[in-house]
């Protein structure tokens, strides 16, 4: 029996799709023979239970279910993390700081 056809609602399940930055955690709302679904999900994507695989949409921007490991969940808060470090670093005028400060990140760059 593979971890899909063992889930049950309530289950916490990630979603990835190459659109995503990081895989989504949701939880499941029923588990039938060939297809699961997803707690908000109504009028997105069911899931097969022999894969994972999203039933909608194309093979471009298919969605697929994972399991909601402690490593995985570890994983896409780093990520979201490190977006939000980078979101920020893209805003800061780098023409307005002084020169000490400009060596001070050029130093942390370069080793």
């Amino acid at each position: 029996m593979t971890w899909l056809e063992e889930l049950k609602p309530g289950d916490q399940v990630l979603v990835s799709n190459r659109c995503y930055a990081y895989d989504k955690l949701e939880t499941v709302k029923s588990v039938g023979k060939k297809f699961i679904s997803l707690e908000g999900w109504e009028n997105k994507t069911r899931f097969r239970v022999d894969g994972g695989r999203g039933v909608s949409g194309d093979s471009y921007n298919c969605s697929w279910l994972h399991p909601a490991t402690e490593e995985a969940l570890n994983k896409i808060e780093e990520q979201k993390q490190k977006l939000e470090a980078l979101g920020k670093i893209e805003k800061v005028n780098y023409r307005k700081l002084p020169l000490s400060k400009l060596k001070q990140i050029l130093e942390i760059i370069e080793s």
